[in-house]
């Protein structure tokens, strides 16, 4: 797996869980050609998607052809996003780092915090929460 795979994965994770973040509880509507920052990210942005969605990130309601989907935080994106790291002593969730690095224009800060938020993920999934 090359460096680069992973920066663009952890960038379009961070654009789609913040985007999804900022609506909840709201159905949204994922472009991927919007998400993706040139024709050929597409694919990137769409296998990032996917995975998301089949690691129990999101839920997906409906997809379309030309890589539309009506989606949703699913309750394990929700519980991720809504985590408070425990490094933090403010009540900053790790949502709220991510929306806000987002709306600065901080990717390389809000690409940061995918793994933890990941790795939240992957404690929820194996403590049976």
């Amino acid at each position: 797996m090359s460096a680069i795979n992973m920066e663009r994965f952890d960038h379009y994770v961070v654009k789609i869980l913040a985007k999804l973040y900022q609506e909840f509880p709201v159905d949204c509507v994922l472009e991927m050609s919007a998400l993706a920052e040139s024709p050929l990210e597409e694919t990137v942005c769409w296998d990032t998607y996917r995975w998301l969605r089949d690691e129990g990130y999101i839920r997906q309601f409906d997809a379309f052809l030309g890589g539309t989907a009506i989606v949703v935080l699913s309750y394990k994106g929700l519980e991720c996003l809504n985590a408070v790291p425990d490094s933090l002593q403010e009540d900053t969730s790790f949502g709220d780092q991510l929306v806000a690095a987002v709306n600065e224009g901080a990717y390389d800060a809000a690409c940061g915090l995918v793994p933890k938020i990941l790795e939240f993920g992957f404690r929820l999934m194996t403590s049976g929460g």
